[in-house]
This record gives C-alpha cells, sequence and structure tokens, in this order.
C-alpha cells in the first residue's frame, strides 16, 4: 500500500508548517518561504524522493506515531490525506482541525466496503 499523493506540492509549500512540530530539523530544508529546498517547482516533484527525510514518508510516520499504538498504515494514510486537505485550504493544520470521532467512524465505514 502506498499513500494516495496527489502529487499537488501542497506539503512541500508549507514545509515548515507542517512538519516542524515533529522536527526541528525541518527547518534545514526550508528554503526560507516555508517552501522545501528539495521540491521542484517545475514538476511537483520532490527532487530527493529516494532519501527524503522521515517526517516526508508517510510509512515512516506510521511506524514512529501509528503503528506503536496499534493503527494500521491504513488508518494512518487517511489520516494524512485529511490534513492535506485541510493544509490546502487553510495553510496550517491544527489539532482540531479533525473531529477524530466523526473521522474514525467515516474511516470504519470505508473500510467495511
Amino acid at each position: 500500500m502506498t499513500f494516495p499523493c496527489k502529487a499537488c506540492g501542497v506539503c512541500c509549500k508549507k514545509i515548515f508548517s507542517t512538519v516542524s512540530e515533529f522536527d526541528p530539523s525541518a527547518k534545514d530544508i526550508d528554503r526560507g518561504d516555508g517552501i522545501c529546498k528539495h521540491f521542484d517547482e517545475q514538476t511537483n516533484k520532490c527532487k530527493i524522493y529516494d532519501s527524503r527525510p522521515w517526517f516526508c514518508n508517510g510509512k515512516e510516520i506510521w511506524k514512529r506515531y501509528y503503528k506503536p499504538q496499534g493503527l494500521p498504515l491504513e488508518f494512518a494514510y487517511a489520516v494524512m490525506e485529511r490534513q492535506c486537505e485541510i493544509l490546502a485550504v487553510k495553510g496550517t493544520v491544527e489539532d482540531d482541525d479533525i473531529d477524530w470521532e466523526e473521522f474514525i467512524i467515516t474511516f470504519q465505514k470505508r473500510k467495511r466496503r
């Protein structure tokens, strides 16, 4: 299973607001305007995709934060997908942007299909 990335570039264009809370080294990839220095604006792809930082890799995020809680990879990807949607609209993602009760119910219904 892979993350259903739409290659919109939103997370790469808001790098500091999306990952600085997870890893302070995110500032090292910020080119100074909030955009990742490895983001190719022509292709909307990462120039170092195969060696990207852990916080840019959905599976690595799952391993660090969701798997230890017994949550499946599909759940982590669903959360990340929702965060992408919020980021595209608001420019940042806050803890209370997701109604977790509703999100879990929707996830469980989707998984049963």
